[in-house]
């Protein structure tokens, strides 16, 4: 329906600003700070390379190691979204706009094959760094 008066602010403010978003962390699973985090099916933070991470949600806000526990963390995880300096095999400035899929937690390519989930696309490159926009950002 259109609006018929104003809405009060619509952005989410979160603890780690507005595309940041907290998650409990899967039962077995060690998250390292900087990697690059994806969902389960129940809404859990893995590894991208865990077997069930159905979604890339962001780069992991700081190490959590819940491998010992049973059970999900109720401590959450930030996973932050944006523009991020990372390692992409095979991207280089003709590769600026395309769409890079992860591996692992730190492995990202231009390169489809299996069931890689789709990371973002590279946003530019500097100084010889590749500078990756994460799905969502």
């Amino acid at each position: 329906m259109a609006l018929t008066s104003g809405v009060p602010d619509p952005i989410r403010r979160g603890p780690a600003g507005p595309g940041a978003f907290g998650y409990p962390v899967a039962p077995g699973e060690k998250i390292w700070r900087g990697g690059v985090v994806a969902v389960n099916a129940s809404g859990q933070l893995v590894r991208v390379q865990t077997a069930g991470a159905v979604q890339i949600v962001g780069l992991a806000s700081r190490d959590y190691d819940n491998s010992a526990n049973a059970s999900a963390s109720t401590d959450l995880v930030v996973a932050e979204k944006g523009i991020y300096r990372l390692p992409v095999t095979g991207g280089d400035a003709s590769h600026i706009n395309v769409t890079v899929y992860a591996s692992d937690d730190n492995t990202l390519t231009i390169t489809q094959s299996g069931s890689l989930l789709t990371a973002g696309t590279i946003a530019g490159i500097e100084n010889a760094n590749t500078y990756v926009k994460l799905i969502g950002s």
